[in-house]
């Protein structure tokens, strides 16, 4: 899998994509990505006004997988820490492409 860069190529596969959800949060998230790359749950959840970023992710996972895209979760190595210093559970989101 490659990492995702910006270019128009992308970019149309993204909006087409986004064509065919009704998820506004859905279409927020994946601008989000493709714009800023990789990003910690909270920052995402901020910005895109989105409480459930694994249901918006959801939302759009077939479309994207149509185009050859990807949005993934993973734990960051190391794991951040939350403001008590504790090990958090913060996925980092990116989109990816898959093919």
């Amino acid at each position: 899998m490659q990492t995702l860069t910006q270019n128009l190529s992308i970019w149309q596969r993204i909006d087409a994509a986004k064509r065919e959800t009704k998820s506004a949060q859905a279409r927020r998230l994946v601008d989000f990505l493709y714009a800023h790359g990789p990003a910690l749950t909270g920052e995402v959840a901020r910005t895109c006004a989105i409480i459930n970023i694994s249901s918006a992710a959801c939302a759009i996972r077939p479309a994207l997988e149509k185009q050859g895209l990807m949005i993934i979760a993973d734990l960051p190595h190391p794991l951040t820490k939350n403001r008590f210093g504790e090990a958090s559970m913060s996925h980092q989101w990116r989109l990816q492409v898959i093919r």
